[in-house]
């Protein structure tokens, strides 16, 4: 075995002992992630920041429907959240189909009427 090998080893073994001992910690609260469970659908979120402040998301879509979701906040108070919701249908789902093209619009209006009676005619 080479030098190079057993340093490689020596660090791989210190690596797995420190994992063991809880050498990394996920801060509390904050994750990220991502499902695909089946074509043309996934979905995914993740909270980040820190004790002061913080912002996440959330988004999912299957099929012709999309949902997203953006929250924030901060430790003197400010938050807010948005939320968006689409479903569209693919085309010519469901419903009668018009006629394309244009057409003469029906007068919404009558006629000019007078604002003031005739004055008397002077002869």
């Amino acid at each position: 075995m080479t030098s190079f090998s057993s340093a490689v080893c020596l660090l791989a073994i210190l690596a797995v002992v420190a994992c063991q001992d809880g050498g990394y910690k996920e801060p509390q609260g904050y994750f990220q992630y991502l499902n695909v469970p089946a074509h043309k659908q996934y979905e995914f979120g993740w909270k980040r920041g820190n004790p002061h402040h913080f912002i996440g998301r959330y988004e999912q879509a299957k099929d012709h429907r999309f949902r997203t979701r953006v929250n924030w906040g901060d430790s003197k108070g400010g938050h807010g959240e948005h939320y968006f919701e689409y479903n569209h249908a693919p085309k010519g789902y469901g419903g009668e189909h018009h006629a394309q093209g244009y057409s003469e619009p029906e007068p919404a209006y009558a006629p000019e009427l007078p604002a003031y009676p005739p004055l008397p005619h002077v002869a």
